[in-house]
């Protein structure tokens, strides 16, 4: 039979690592909201431009009114991306295509945000 042994230097282990991911998650979250207030800040900017000016970068005011109403913890500038893909011609399957791979890499960004990347170990640096 064996016995493992259970110490509490093998408890402290355990604890500290659980810190640290606990730690990550937490600085990993903070770092979104704060990427997506200052967006939401930026986007919020579109609504003193005029149609004609939103129509040159691909948007409409429908799109940035749109992009507003997610959650404040939400980024609302990677819904402009997305819309603003549907504004461009092309068939329909080519709509759709541009929309999936956009979707896909906007994805793809948000879940691999890294805090220490985004500009040092604290996301609210100016």
């Amino acid at each position: 039979m064996t016995r493992f042994a259970f110490s509490s230097q093998t408890a402290l282990a355990a604890v500290a690592g659980f810190a640290r991911i606990a730690a990550t998650v937490v600085a990993t979250q903070i770092g979104r909201v704060w990427v997506a207030y200052r967006n939401r800040r930026a986007v919020n900017e579109l609504m003193g431009w005029d149609d004609v000016m939103l129509k040159d970068i691909g948007l409409t005011r429908g799109d940035v009114y749109r992009a507003l109403a997610c959650p404040s913890t939400e980024d609302p500038s990677a819904r402009l991306v997305v819309y603003g893909i549907g504004h461009r011609g092309g068939t329909p399957a080519e709509v759709e295509d541009r929309h999936r791979r956009v979707t896909e890499t906007v994805q793809a960004m948000l879940t691999s945000f890294d805090p220490a990347a985004a500009g040092g170990a604290s996301p609210c640096r100016t």
